[in-house]
């Protein structure tokens, strides 16, 4: 489910992303994403409340951006 919203102004930059999927997260700077942003390790629990402008990275077993969606 990949959902761009707009919220008091806000949107996620998920799409302008995609092209991290497939890259390992040691690769990214991830200081530099634009915030909020949260990176989820393979099998990690996360609170799953939605905030519609912040970016959330899932990463694969290997540590690669599985994908990159809003929320």
């Amino acid at each position: 489910n990949l959902r761009t919203a707009d919220t008091e102004g806000e949107q996620c930059p998920a799409d302008n992303l995609k092209h991290l999927v497939g890259q390992l997260i040691g690769e990214i700077d991830v200081d530099s994403l634009p915030q909020p942003s949260r990176v989820v390790p393979h099998g990690v629990s996360v609170t799953m409340e939605y905030r519609a402008e912040r970016t959330t990275l899932w990463l694969d077993p290997d540590a690669r951006v599985q994908r990159v969606i809003c929320g």
